[in-house]
């Protein structure tokens, strides 16, 4: 083995307890006999920049960008991808030989390919509400409105950013209505009462704030659509008082899985097998 052959990944972010991506990747390349690594960095938003400086001094490959980094990042990288700047955000950095570094997106991508293959329901000309307005919202929305969505209503803590996200795909979506709103504003049960589609792109519920749930779905009809992008815990408190009132609920592990499968195609230009992501699933579900 040829010591340049040898490739560091990782996830960066803060805090970094409920991750299993180290457990995924790392199964995957024994798997595949490849002599990469892939590790968790924790990492305090006032360290991000000497934590980049850091990791290019060690010869990393590439890592993943989580909360509370992904639009932070940005201003540290020498390219984006055009579907990254679209965003606004970034998952996924590529070290290049010369030493720039790319910002990719493959939580937009990981999203759609996870609805389609779970959900299995169209999502053009359907309503959707958004819960958050970070960078997983951005990539969410983003995804939803390259399949034609018809309305997306966002709910968020910070108002402001709601009303950013609105401004910024308003003008590359012409199609889709949006519409931003106080996370408690009572509008909420109205359209979950017309069945449109709950996304939970916020953190509330994960793990170990596991007793909490972002918002009141009182007003959610049976059949319904929620999805949970948090998948540790795999079953939320959100997603379990939904699937008690009817709806059909959805975890973000698929979609964990699924985008990252998109970062290893960027980081290495090869595509992973599915059963092999399936295998590597079930395995790092074993640590939730």
């Amino acid at each position: 083995m040829k010591e340049e052959d040898v490739k560091i990944f990782g996830l960066l972010g803060y805090p970094l307890e409920h991750s299993i991506s180290s457990i995924f990747f790392n199964y995957i390349f024994e798997k595949l006999k490849l002599p990469y690594g892939y590790f968790l960095f924790p990492v305090k938003p006032s360290n991000l920049s000497s934590s980049l400086n850091k990791l290019k001094a060690i010869g990393f490959a590439g890592v993943n960008v989580t909360i509370p980094h992904k639009e932070k990042i940005i201003r540290f990288l020498d390219i984006l991808s055009p579907e990254a700047e679209a965003i606004g955000a970034v998952n996924t950095v590529i070290a290049g030989a010369d030493g720039r570094l790319t910002g990719g997106n493959t939580d937009s991508g990981g999203f759609i390919n996870a609805w389609k293959k779970e959900a299995g329901e169209k999502i053009q000309g359907r309503s959707f509400v958004i819960l958050g307005a970070g960078g997983a919202a951005r990539a969410v929305i983003y995804g939803l409105c390259k399949e034609g969505a018809g309305r997306i209503l966002i709910f968020c803590r910070h108002f402001a950013k709601g009303l950013k996200i609105e401004k910024l795909m308003t003008e590359k979506f012409k199609k889709t209505e949006f519409k931003s709103f106080n996370i408690n504003d009572e509008k909420l049960s109205s359209f979950l009462s017309e069945k449109a589609a709950l996304i939970n792109t916020t953190p509330v519920g994960m793990h170990p704030d596991t007793k909490n749930i972002p918002v009141s779905i009182r007003g959610l009809r049976k059949g319904s659509i929620v999805y949970d992008l948090i998948y540790n815990p795999e079953k939320t408190l959100l997603l379990k008082k939904a699937k008690s009132m009817g709806a059909k609920t959805f975890s973000g592990l698929t979609m964990l899985l699924e985008q990252a499968g998109l970062s290893y195609h960027l980081w290495t230009g090869r595509k992973l097998p599915d059963d092999l992501v399936r295998e590597a699933g079930k395995f790092a579900g074993r640590f939730l």
